[in-house]
């Protein structure tokens, strides 16, 4: 749990502007330094930030404030839309603040309303911008305290796990892009004049010949990111409508750097901005939370058996240095929460999620149905494509097309154990149907999610299942009459 003595406050005149940030009384951090430069691009940042905490196709979710992070280079705020779907990382040097007096470097929770992310908007390059961090409060004027005030806080535990999975989900091996904002910013355009209203809703990354391209679908537009390549794969994401977060973003930055994890895995978007850096994270597909479900997690693979002895002497000199680079045991520090991974300077950062140690039994319960499944050898007798096939009218910028869209799901057969298997598969990577013969799925079927052989089933034809084109040109057919959807 945290607490804040006051809300955090925003206060302007014609001469000076002061951004207070109320912090966690528990785990205090002080800071005043005055913004040197870029404060129009800092306010669309916080703004980008604040839209982001607030966004999620469910409104009855319960919107959670944003961790800082207050190091000797970096001033770090890190946020999770309500839905855990996406996230946030605003990255600020200290080099671009005139920092005053001494500050208390740490981290801490930091109030953040949807009436400060108005008032946020009232940074002005005109005026003398002052940031403050404090956990005693502020002086509260009537017309600067505005909004929701929440003295004391108790996140769900689910918010504890999506750091974690987040974490472990920029530690993993991943395809880097770099490009040219202006590539990025070109789908996005596109997406706010083009609403897809039916499946399928993907946004692939592709590579041949010609070099890296994004492809949307279903309309199978493509947009060239002038990137040369000599592979041919394919990898397909979900959740783009999340990439509108960042488009008033984009045309300040100076490059895009494009991290992709697979597909139906989480990906990310890195903004070099000048002063500053701004990163956008986003899960599988859009409703997928980073919490994920018991079961499943980013880390498999990653965390290894550590000497405690030798951990806990790490974990005591990186909190006298807060950064340093990284070495083998920082990956279990960050599996607990008391680090954090920064791919942007490449250094691991002392930064605890909570004043004490979290409690990893809570944060991952134990599931021994998929500890069994990552044992199992399953042989894929076959792995057959199933296809339907539609006329419909898609919208675009320069009007309406025509286009035959194709729906694909996959029907697996094979065998583990000698047991019998057979699954279908959407190209969501969501098991959709499912039978085995062992007592497990015979007591509950798919209800409380499939049993271990179905799992190993679904892991080894995963290479099998390829990521293919969702619609085509309509040929030798008529029009649609115009207000056919």
């Amino acid at each position: 749990m945290f607490s804040y003595a006051t809300p955090s406050v925003f206060r302007s005149d014609l001469q000076q502007a002061s951004l207070g940030l109320s912090c966690d009384q528990h785990r205090p951090v002080a800071l005043q330094a005055r913004v040197k430069s870029n404060i129009p691009l800092l306010r669309f940042a916080l703004r980008c930030l604040g839209q982001l905490i607030g966004s999620s196709d469910d409104d009855s979710l319960r919107v959670l404030d944003p961790i800082i992070t207050a190091h000797p280079d970096r001033l770090i705020l890190e946020a999770f839309s309500s839905d855990l779907a996406a996230y946030g990382r605003l990255s600020l040097p200290t080099d671009t603040l005139d920092i005053q007096g001494t500050p208390q470097w740490g981290t801490s929770n930091i109030d953040f309303t949807s009436w400060l992310w108005g008032a946020v908007g009232e940074m002005r390059s005109s005026r003398e911008t002052w940031l403050r961090l404090g956990s005693a409060g502020f002086e509260i004027e009537t017309l600067g305290a505005g909004g929701r005030f929440e003295p004391k806080v108790d996140p769900p535990i689910s918010w504890y796990r999506a750091f974690l999975e987040l974490q472990g989900a920029m530690m993993r091996p991943c395809t880097r892009l770099q490009v040219a904002a202006v590539d990025l910013l070109a789908p996005v355009r596109y997406l706010r004049y083009s609403k897809a209203r039916m499946s399928p809703r993907a946004l692939r990354y592709e590579a041949a010949e010609g070099g890296w391209k994004i492809v949307l679908e279903p309309w199978e537009e493509a947009f060239d990111l002038r990137l040369p390549t000599p592979e041919t794969r394919s990898l397909r994401t979900w959740g783009r409508q999340r990439l509108r977060l960042i488009e008033p973003l984009l045309p300040f930055a100076v490059g895009v750097e494009i991290r992709l994890l697979g597909r139906a895995m989480p990906h990310f978007y890195e903004l070099q901005l000048p002063g500053m850096t701004f990163l956008l994270g986003l899960t599988g597909w859009g409703r997928q939370s980073f919490a994920a479900e018991a079961g499943y997690s980013l880390w498999r693979g990653l965390s290894q058996p550590v000497d405690e002895d030798l951990l806990e002497t790490r974990h005591q000199e990186l909190s006298h240095l807060w950064t340093a680079p990284r070495q083998p045991l920082d990956e279990e520090l960050v599996r607990r929460g008391l680090a954090l991974w920064d791919p942007e300077c490449r250094v691991i950062r002392y930064r605890p999620l909570t004043q004490k140690p979290l409690d990893l039994a809570k944060v991952y319960p134990p599931d021994t149905r998929l500890e069994r499944a990552l044992q199992l050898q399953a042989q894929v007798d076959h792995c057959q494509l199933q296809e339907m096939r539609k006329v419909k009218r898609l919208p675009t910028p320069q009007g309406p097309v025509q286009r035959e869209l194709i729906f694909r799901d996959w029907k697996i057969a094979g065998t583990c154990q000698d047991l019998a298997l057979e699954m279908v598969v959407s190209e969501r990577e969501q098991i959709l149907f499912g039978r085995c013969p062992c007592a497990f799925f015979q007591a509950h079927l798919l209800q409380r999610g499939p049993c271990e052989h179905l799992l190993a089933l679904f892991e080894a034809s995963r290479e099998l299942r390829l990521p293919l084109p969702t619609s085509q040109p309509v040929v030798g057919r008529e029009e649609l009459p115009a207000d056919e959807e």
